[in-house]
């Protein structure tokens, strides 16, 4: 079954029942639920997604996970891309 994800998860985030999935969620509110973009990376690759990397929603729409729109970062590079990102959309505003 595929649930919206609630806090800690930002929302807009699509969590999958996938119990036997090493990242599943061991808290008990999400235990066994994964992140669907994460999964989605992982068959589209076919390898799993080390743990410290981070899943990146390429047009910025945490639910659209099709392959196509997900990429692979470290948390560093993550951050990063997303700095530039605010970075880019404050010049915009300025007059």
């Amino acid at each position: 079954p595929h649930i919206p994800a609630a806090s800690p998860v930002a929302p807009g985030y699509v969590l999958v029942y996938a119990p036997e999935h090493p990242g599943a969620y061991k808290s008990s509110s999400r235990r066994g639920y994964v992140l669907e973009h994460r999964l989605v990376w992982e068959q589209t690759h076919g390898k799993p997604l080390d743990p410290d990397m981070h899943v990146h929603h390429i047009n910025g729409i945490r639910d659209d996970n099709r392959p196509e729109n997900l990429v692979a970062l470290t948390r560093a590079d993550h951050q990063r891309l997303h700095a530039q990102e605010k970075r880019r959309l404050n010049q915009q505003s300025r007059p």
